[in-house]
């Protein structure tokens, strides 16, 4: 796994580290968008479910109103899994006086070291929020 690419810039990779436990997380942001285009795809792929927009306004919300679920960041569980090295091979250079990105096959690339999760379990949870104002 690794998350956090693009985070400063296209060039720039990582983890995204959690900033009160430093430990690489995934954004709770991040689940939210991935459990709402699941239920998009589906909504499109099977329309006899029945799970129809309002549905996942509903559950997800809208840029002026908040959804229903709210999603908690996925930390990674205490129980095996480890952090690694990995190396990627950009074949990108930016030229330090103009920062100007130019795409150069022809030359070495110059690896660089990254971290890396491996066999690791995260944990997270979904939230339903029951006040009123969002219930309804």
């Amino acid at each position: 796994l690794v998350t956090g690419i693009g985070e400063k810039g296209p060039l720039e990779m990582g983890l995204t580290v959690h900033p009160i436990f430093g430990l690489p997380y995934i954004p709770g942001s991040t689940m939210k968008g991935v459990f709402r285009t699941f239920f998009n795809v589906i909504r499109l792929l099977d329309p006899k479910l029945g799970i129809s927009e309002g549905l996942i306004q509903t559950m997800f919300g809208t840029q002026s109103k908040s959804g229903i679920l709210i999603f908690t960041d996925a930390l990674p569980a205490l129980e095996g899994g480890f952090l690694y090295f990995d190396v990627i091979n950009p074949h990108h250079k930016i030229d330090p006086k103009s920062d100007v990105i130019t795409l150069d096959e022809t030359k070495n690339p110059e690896p660089l070291a990254i971290l890396a999760l491996k066999d690791t379990t995260f944990t997270m949870y979904i939230l339903i929020n029951t006040t009123l104002e969002n219930a309804q």
